[in-house]
């Protein structure tokens, strides 16, 4: 999954009688949601009369979000996005790890170190990892963290990222 454009996220919202309806569009696909059944029909309705639309019913799978719904409310992960991720960085088969970042790992802007011939690789796993920070809060600080060096990555930095690769192979869930 290539990184998601936040340009082309639109939300609609409508207040009507008391009654709400929400409209997220990402390109050509979208979820309805509404505290009121009737009023998601008639949205459909609508939509269906203006446009050529396929209703695919209750969404399992949404920008890499897969969901399910439980009696207690949403469930959501990304298991998925995290399997296809070693894959792009030819790194099946390696040792998973037990934290996301080394116990003494220090990233600093390596003032002697030299940064990466092709600092895009980088950019786009790091995008996918904050992506990824949605159903992981397990690894927003370190993603904070390699976020910091987007524009000079080095090396080290490269590294710790596939550290949290490793990190995120022993629990996919």
């Amino acid at each position: 999954m290539d990184l998601i454009n936040p340009k082309l996220i639109t939300l609609f919202t409508r207040q009507n009688h008391g009654k709400s309806v929400a409209v997220l569009g990402y390109v050509d696909d979208m979820i309805i949601t509404s505290d009121d059944v009737v009023e998601i029909i008639q949205l459909k309705r609508y939509l269906q009369i203006q446009f050529h639309i396929k209703d695919l019913g209750e969404f399992k799978y949404f920008l890499g979000l897969e969901t399910a719904r439980l009696d207690k409310g949403i469930y959501m992960c990304q298991r998925k996005h995290t399997l296809d991720l070693p894959k792009e960085l030819v790194m099946q088969d390696v040792k998973p790890l037990l934290l996301p970042i080394g116990a003494h790992t220090k990233l600093t802007n390596f003032s002697n170190a030299t940064t990466l011939k092709d600092p895009k690789v980088y950019g786009r796993l790091v995008g996918k990892l904050i992506y990824l920070t949605i159903t992981r809060p397990d690894i927003t600080y370190v993603v904070q963290l390699l976020s910091q060096f987007m524009q000079a990555p080095a090396e080290e930095h490269l590294q710790a990222a596939k550290h949290v690769m490793r990190y995120l192979e022993s629990c996919l869930g």
